[in-house]
């Protein structure tokens, strides 16, 4: 893992490369930070701070990840980041563990459902349900502008 670019993309350096390739974790959607003509979105910023904050625990773990892609999803999106789920090594999958902080909701791409659907929904209802992240900090609303 090298950084963290907002609450649902990281930059990643795959063994034995220099260079570092955009991930976007799969399966979620986090309010928006850097989106063009698009400003800060409600939760924007915690989202991204959640995403490092869990980084951070890979930190500690040599900040060593697996990147798994999705056969029912493309493997890179148009922007050319790479589509994957992402887990530190010994640790919890980062796109389960941002919707579960409420920092990110389930989200399904041009109506394909990724395989793990399940567990993105059930930590959605969780963090619902405990009013955690955007569910209380923004009334739930994942795309409204910072005022």
């Amino acid at each position: 893992m090298v950084s963290v670019t907002d609450g649902d993309t990281l930059r990643v350096r795959l063994s034995g490369d220099r260079a570092s390739i955009p991930v976007r974790l799969l399966g979620i959607d986090t309010p928006e930070t850097r989106r063009p003509r698009t400003g800060v979105e409600c939760g924007g910023r915690e989202a991204s701070a959640s995403l490092k904050q869990l980084a951070l625990n890979a930190h500690a773990r040599g900040r060593r990840v697996s990147i798994t892609s999705d056969p029912t999803q493309d493997r890179v999106d148009r922007y050319g980041r790479l589509l994957a789920y992402v887990r530190p090594v010994g640790g919890r999958e980062l796109n389960v563990m941002q919707v579960r902080r409420g920092w990110a909701e389930h989200y399904v791409f041009a109506g394909r459902p990724v395989a793990r659907a399940g567990a993105l929904q059930r930590a959605e209802r969780a963090a619902r349900r405990g009013r955690r992240g955007v569910w209380s900090h923004c009334g739930g609303d994942f795309h409204q502008a910072v005022r």
